[in-house]
């Protein structure tokens, strides 16, 4: 991985690949294959865990990106007098001769041409979701028996890509993500933004959510119980408390599970303990169906585009979002 000005970063922090590199790419699918075989038939297997946060991380630099960026460019394209037309190149003498010199836009939502920008985050999009792809097929070809989900956390600002396109394949069976609203019971801020999240990942599916991960860290009492119930209205059909165990090791074990360093239960078990046992007797009426008769329109594009902006595209959908919670209301995002 390297910046935007072409230094190698060092791995400080997770997250540190490039899941568009062919190398990657091939021990990844490698690494699928084999595990998926050899537990496909297993029967305490419930699903598999396609990838985790595939928006996070830093974009990469590098010079075997770039070259990357120029095929994809070409095979967008076709010919340079279409990529310069596209481009604007003719605004300050920009014009392209040859794919080779194509270059990398700079880090940032400001940082030259919005066209050049555009197109470099539709082809890191694609590449995520190449990846994705390929690992999705080599499961549902060695367990189709097996459920797919992932915490598709695909909004973050570091890599933000278009899952619609991962949403409408159908080949992710389980939705899900990481709900994290914080900690306050005084508010519902909070949990009204994390359900925002649930239903910028389902789409238009109406198969069960899952919270893969769900909050315990520092919450408060009774705040993980307030946010379960609220999820229970968008679909989910999985409470599954991140992280079970406090870490041990690495920059995670600043974040509190269910089971103390020491090894033994805190309060959150016991509120997860509660949640479990609640939801039992409920089970019957969940997961919940959408009556959706209205749709949020969502474009990654437009996305991208507003990122220079004050407001961007994701805020305004939001906000409309919010309407139809105040009022009780079922809706659904639209690609």
């Amino acid at each position: 991985v390297a910046d935007d000005k072409g230094n190698k970063l060092y791995p400080n922090h997770r997250y540190m690949d490039d899941v568009g590199d062919p190398n990657y790419q091939k021990y990844a699918v490698r690494f699928t294959d084999v595990i998926s075989k050899r537990y496909a038939k297993h029967p305490a297997l419930l699903a598999f865990g396609i990838d985790n946060e595939s928006g996070d991380g830093p974009i990469s630099y590098s010079e075997t990106v770039r070259q990357r960026f120029a095929v994809w460019l070409k095979n967008r394209y076709g010919t340079l007098d279409k990529l310069n037309d596209a481009w604007a190149t003719h605004r300050w003498s920009r014009r392209l001769n040859s794919f080779d010199e194509v270059g990398l836009p700079a880090a940032g939502s400001k940082n030259g041409a919005p066209e050049k920008i555009l197109d470099f985050r539709r082809f890191i999009s694609d590449e995520v979701n190449g990846i994705l792809f390929k690992v999705l097929d080599v499961v549902n070809t060695n367990a189709p028996n097996a459920l797919t989900n992932t915490n598709a956390w695909y909004y973050s600002w570091m890599k933000y890509f278009d899952y619609s396109q991962i949403a409408y394949s159908g080949k992710m069976t389980r939705h899900g993500c990481g709900f994290y609203p914080g900690n306050s019971l005084t508010t519902i801020w909070g949990d009204m933004n994390a359900a925002f999240g649930i239903q910028r990942i389902q789409f238009e599916s109406d198969n069960p959510f899952w919270c893969n991960e769900f909050n315990t860290m520092a919450s408060v009492p009774n705040s993980i119980r307030k946010s379960a119930y609220v999820t229970l209205m968008y679909g989910n059909q999985m409470v599954c408390g991140w992280t079970w165990q406090s870490m041990w090791a690495g920059e995670e074990q600043y974040l509190q599970g269910m089971i103390d360093w020491d090894g033994l239960p805190n309060r959150k078990y016991d509120e997860y303990k509660q949640i479990a046992t609640e939801f039992k007797k409920i089970e019957k009426f969940f997961p919940y169906k959408s009556k959706a008769e209205v749709g949020l329109a969502f474009s990654f594009p437009s996305q991208i585009a507003s990122g220079a902006f004050p407001v961007q595209h994701e805020n305004q959908v939001q906000a409309c979002w919010d309407m139809f919670y105040w009022r009780n209301m079922d809706c659904k995002m639209l690609e």
